[in-house]
């Protein structure tokens, strides 16, 4: 700081560019609390900050993401000494009436309303969406969230898409490969357990090569480009039956399923019927016993 106050007096640098690195220096020392220090009050210092005229700075965003991680600690639900996890519901609703100006207003909500995408469901999704359309009258976001996460598809079918972008659907799927049992594997990228079982799946599968058995991969929650990548990297792209889920956050069959940990196996049989619900895992010794069942 006394370097490029220095400058600033030597007139070897403009208002401007003392003012910007002045800011970045901030951000250093926010990070050094953030490490250092879980001040559950410090989010109201910073809230001095939280300006528009700053809005176009690059490390803006970056600051705000800081003012969000103190804020976030003040919560007793979400800070980490207790336990919780962060519940981006609760700060969407405690930033919603600070008087922040506007654009700064609409980047800390835009950040909620993202993650309450990520991780909770299409009705939180929809009545968080419904909140910040109201304060904001932004629908370029409401639209962007809408699109990807498929709130407006039918909630009874879950709706998927191949590698090549084809669309499909679990019924159409089913209905092609009746008369055969269908051993469904529900994985994503990111899941490092799902990953593990990719090379006994490889073996299963060429246990089954000549049978009536169809292996099928749906990646949830997973993003598009990490999906296609990881299919390359398991030597999954020869297996036709590869499918990204489109409409996670608001099919009904999902829900039906519980679905709420991968990786997880389930098995039809030869009519299209659900006969195993929590499918044993392909390292698992059972699962031939499993398969063989209602290949009989």
């Amino acid at each position: 700081m006394d370097t490029i106050n220095i400058f600033k007096e030597q007139q070897l640098i403009s208002n401007e560019i003392h003012n910007r690195y002045q800011y970045l220096l901030k951000l250093k020392e926010y990070e050094s609390r953030r490490i250092l220090n879980k001040d559950t009050a410090f989010y109201r210092q910073m809230e001095l900050e939280v300006c528009d005229k700053y809005i176009h700075y690059p490390s803006y965003r970056e600051f705000l993401d800081y003012y969000l991680w103190f804020f976030n600690q003040h919560i007793p639900t979400i800070r980490k000494s207790q336990g919780g996890s962060k519940d981006w519901r609760r700060t969407f609703d405690e930033l919603s009436p600070k008087p922040f100006q506007q654009k700064s207003k609409h980047l800390l909500l835009e950040r909620c309303i993202k993650e309450i995408g990520e991780n909770f469901s299409a009705q939180d999704v929809n009545n968080y969406l419904g909140k910040y359309i109201h304060i904001t009258q932004d629908t370029v976001l409401f639209n962007k969230i809408i699109d990807k996460y498929n709130l407006s598809a039918d909630t009874n079918q879950l709706l998927l898409k191949d590698v090549s972008g084809k669309p499909t659907n679990l019924k159409l799927l089913l209905e092609k490969n009746k008369g055969k049992v269908i051993y469904m594997d529900f994985w994503a990228s990111w899941c490092v357990p799902c990953r593990e079982e990719m090379i006994p799946s490889t073996k299963l599968r060429e246990l089954y090569k000549e049978k009536d058995v169809v292996f099928v991969y749906m990646a949830l929650n997973d993003q598009e480009s990490s999906w296609k990548k990881a299919i390359e990297q398991e030597g999954l792209s020869e297996v036709p039956n590869n499918f990204l889920i489109i409409n996670s956050k608001n099919s009904k069959i999902l829900e039906k399923l519980k679905l709420e940990s991968i990786p997880r196996y389930i098995i039809f049989d030869k009519k299209g019927n659900i006969v195993e619900v929590n499918a044993p895992r392909p390292s698992d010794e059972q699962v031939t016993t499993t398969i063989d069942k209602y290949l009989k």
